[in-house]
């Protein structure tokens, strides 16, 4: 029973380190700033408008674009697509 649970960790472990290989840090970053500025409208929502989150929402938003077309500029899988 140990053993088989060792070799489960081993095999999780060599799973999670291979996807980890082949995730593209700018996609990750426009993943990040979309999500960010997603909660930026909704807190400017909920704030009836508060200037504070428009500046987020504006600055996340222009992230956002920025890293996305950085990522297609690096030929990034299927970045046409995401335009």
């Amino acid at each position: 029973m140990r053993s088989i649970r060792c070799i489960t960790l081993l095999l999780l472990g060599a799973l999670l380190s291979l996807s980890s290989v082949h995730a593209n840090e700018t996609l990750l970053k426009h993943v990040l700033a979309t999500s960010q500025s997603m909660s930026a409208l909704y807190m400017k929502s909920l704030s009836e408008g508060n200037e504070r989150y428009q500046r987020d929402l504006d600055r996340y938003k222009s992230q956002a674009e920025s890293l996305l077309k950085q990522y297609v500029m690096q030929d990034g899988e299927q970045a046409e697509e995401l335009l």
